[in-house]
């Protein structure tokens, strides 16, 4: 009789147990999914001056630190990158034609096709109003010719439309590349894409 009875009270503690370690590890993953969403959020309100509100590309400001990392980087490792330059050919008359609102989708779609015809390791930023600016590192200028010539010809090939207007709005750009080794100072470079 009892033995039974320690049995009996004994059932009890390897529930308990059991229930304890499945709240602990509930617990434990409802905290996982609480600290994710604090460093997202982190990270969003830390890099919301280092993008670009319209594009959603980095801004001036990053591109010109990453450039002057990219510069003593390519100095210790004896390593080329390339700065591309992309100017929107007569943006002022388009935003004067179409309005504000239709440039920034304009500028907005023009991103996103530099973003489509660039690596994963470049970096693309929207430099001014109407100028975007791609680092290429550890790319000569011969490479970074070809993604030139895909930017332009992809943009070539997108029909922009405004609003109900159904005619299709061709934007033409100017692209210039400079490669860089290292040896210049960070106010050569960004000189050179005033």
């Amino acid at each position: 009789n009892n033995a039974w009875m320690t049995a009996i009270e004994s059932l009890p503690a390897p529930v308990g147990m059991i229930i304890m370690s499945i709240a602990l590890y509930q617990w434990h993953q409802e905290q996982m999914t609480i600290n994710a969403q604090l460093r997202r959020t982190e990270r969003v309100h830390r890099d919301h001056n280092l993008t670009d509100f319209i594009t959603g590309l980095y801004s001036a400001k990053y591109m010109k630190q990453q450039i002057k990392h990219q510069l003593l980087y390519s100095k210790k490792n004896n390593m080329p990158f390339t700065v591309m330059m992309i100017d929107i050919c007569q943006f002022d008359q388009f935003n004067r034609q179409y309005g504000h609102q239709q440039g920034d989708n304009l500028l907005r779609e023009i991103g996103q096709v530099i973003t489509m015809n660039i690596r994963d390791q470049d970096l693309a930023c929207r430099y001014a109003s109407d100028r975007f600016v791609v680092l290429f590192p550890n790319t000569t200028t011969t490479l970074a010719d070809t993604f030139s010539w895909h930017i332009e010809n992809s943009l070539a090939n997108v029909a922009f439309k405004v609003g109900s207007d159904q005619r299709a709005n061709y934007q033409k750009i100017t692209i210039c590349s400079k490669e860089f080794d290292g040896n210049q100072s960070d106010y050569q470079v960004l000189e050179l894409m005033s």
